[in-house]
């Protein structure tokens, strides 16, 4: 690692939260020495990001201070006026002011990944990525149109918060680097969670008036399933062997469509024709291209649509993962020796080529 991009820089991270950890790991990767502080969540707040931890740990040194020991306490306190970057998650971790001290931080980065961010109505509520889709409308979004609001099994906010806060960390080093001055980042990753719902908002970031809204309050704003609210085709489709992704978001691709099914009768057919139509007829639309794919495998629909530049994909089942060629070839899958329980343990390999 001795060219890494970030070799010179120490970071800490205190934060219990996922966004914490991912923020840290990305550091990791491009060549940080990053310290885990670990068990500092607050009672009532969950595990944090423990299950996810040979993932989070990995290419980090871990440090699990004794809150009662004064040569622990003395170490981190060691650490955090070493440290070039110390990322938190405030609104979960033990108090530590007796330790941060404010008068050590002179050039430092702080990066604070909290559910709300430091100012405001909701600051300091120590919500968790579930609630997080509840409240910013991701729940909303997901899920079939006669179906509840279905929250994603995943945690795809923090992970979200993690990346745009390694970002900012590495934007921060610059200004650092040019100026000498640090700088105090402020995550929320209830910002990150509404910038993700903005294809669902299309009235809204068109600049219409509350008035455009219909009657039942919703507008443009519904649940799809797995269809897009501004293209169609946009949907998986279930072929003799499997599902497959099929997405066209042009009139273009709409008419090379219609011609790899052998239906160019529904090219310019009204109601087919433009996007805006497609969209509004949806189901229709979908009926279409469900009954000519269910007629063949897998393999056949996206050797012919990929032939015609349709934007296609197989559904890859999950249970195929680690043993899938994309990731052996691009080496995506680590075997790591797992320090606290022994033997070895899979664990993605960074995305990061540089």
């Amino acid at each position: 690692m001795s060219e890494a991009a970030l070799r010179d820089i120490v970071v800490v991270e205190l934060g219990a939260r996922v966004g914490a950890g991912v923020c840290g790991a990305l550091l990791s990767q491009l060549g940080a020495s990053v310290v885990a502080v670990e068990g500092l969540a607050r009672p009532g707040f969950g595990r944090g990001k423990d299950p996810q931890r040979t993932l989070l740990a990995a290419g980090k040194l871990s440090f699990a201070p004794d809150p009662g020991s004064s040569p622990d306490v003395q170490l981190l306190r060691d650490l955090l006026v070493r440290a070039d970057v110390v990322i938190r998650s405030s609104d979960v971790d033990r108090r530590l002011d007796t330790i941060l001290d404010p008068g050590n931080s002179t050039g430092r980065i702080e990066c604070d990944l909290t559910a709300y961010g430091a100012t405001g109505p909701c600051a300091g509520r120590p919500d968790t990525d579930l609630q997080i889709q509840a409240l910013s409308g991701i729940a909303d979004t997901t899920g079939s149109p006669d179906g509840p609001p279905v929250p994603i099994p995943l945690p795809l906010v923090e992970i979200m918060t993690g990346i745009y806060a390694a970002a900012a960390v590495v934007a921060a080093a610059r200004v650092r680097r040019l100026s000498g001055a640090g700088q105090t980042i402020d995550m929320a990753l209830f910002d990150c969670a509404f910038g993700a719902i903005s294809t669902f908002l299309p009235k809204m970031f068109e600049g219409r008036s509350a008035e455009s809204v219909d009657s039942a309050g919703s507008g443009d704003v519904r649940r799809v399933g797995n269809r897009h609210t501004m293209a169609a085709p946009w949907n998986v489709y279930r072929a003799r062997d499997g599902w497959a992704l099929i997405c066209s978001a042009t009139d273009v691709q709409w008419r090379r469509l219609c011609e790899v099914m052998g239906r160019d009768d529904l090219a310019g057919q009204p109601g087919f024709a433009t996007l805006s139509e497609r969209v509004a007829n949806v189901s229709e639309v979908d009926a279409a291209l469900a009954s000519w794919v269910a007629g063949r495998d897998v393999a056949e629909c996206m050797a012919r649509l990929g032939a015609d530049s349709i934007p296609c994909g197989p559904i890859a089942p999950i249970e195929r993962h680690p043993r899938e060629a994309n990731l052996e070839h691009r080496h995506m899958i680590q075997r790591l020796a797992s320090a606290p329980r022994g033997g070895e343990c899979y664990a993605s390999a960074s995305p990061l080529r540089m």
